[in-house]
Parts: structure tokens; sequence; C-alpha cells
């Protein structure tokens, strides 16, 4: 957490290319990445410091590979469930297959 308070600021967008923008706030142009938000502290505008837009990045990313993960082990769970199966219907076919040889 931030030890200082940020107001909302008054702004207008134009993009740049895929991952800038440039952003104008009280007469004032930055280019800043497009999810990287401004914010007002003691009166002065700046891009929200890099520590937490990379905090907020990761947790982002956190979330995605944490949604991934779980989808990863249920589809991991259903194919060990298979090959479980697979390996009974074998050794129940060899069963079979030994019982009509004697």
């Amino acid at each position: 957490m931030r030890p200082y308070k940020s107001q909302p600021i008054e702004m207008e967008s134009r993009y740049e290319g895929d991952s800038m923008r440039i952003v104008s706030a009280e007469n004032l142009n930055f280019r800043v990445a497009k999810d990287r938000p401004l914010e007002k502290v003691a009166g002065m505008i700046a891009p929200i410091p890099l520590d937490a837009y990379f905090y907020q990045k990761f947790q982002e990313q956190e979330a995605h590979l944490s949604t991934w993960l779980e989808q990863f082990d249920m589809r991991l769970g259903r194919v060990e469930q298979l090959i479980l199966d697979l390996r009974k219907m074998v050794l129940e076919s060899k069963s079979k297959d030994s019982e009509y040889e004697k």
C-alpha cells in the first residue's frame, strides 16, 4: 500500500501503438503503457510508480497462471483416470484371453 492518497484525474487518451498511448491531463502529455494509469498526488500528476504498476501486472499474471494451473490439474486428473481405465481394460482382456487358452 502506498502511504499517500491519489486523486482521480480527467484525462484524454490517444493510442500510439499496440502497447503505448499518449495521455493528456491538465495540459500535460504522458507517453505510457496502455494499462498504466495516471494519478495526482500532492498536486502533481504522474503515472503511477513503477513498483505499483509492476505489482498490478504481477497480480494479473498470478491470477491468470492460477486459473491455468487449475484447468491443467483438472485435465491431468482426467488423463490419469483414462490411463487407469485403460490399464483395467487391458488387464481384464488379458485375464479373459488366458481363460480361453485353458
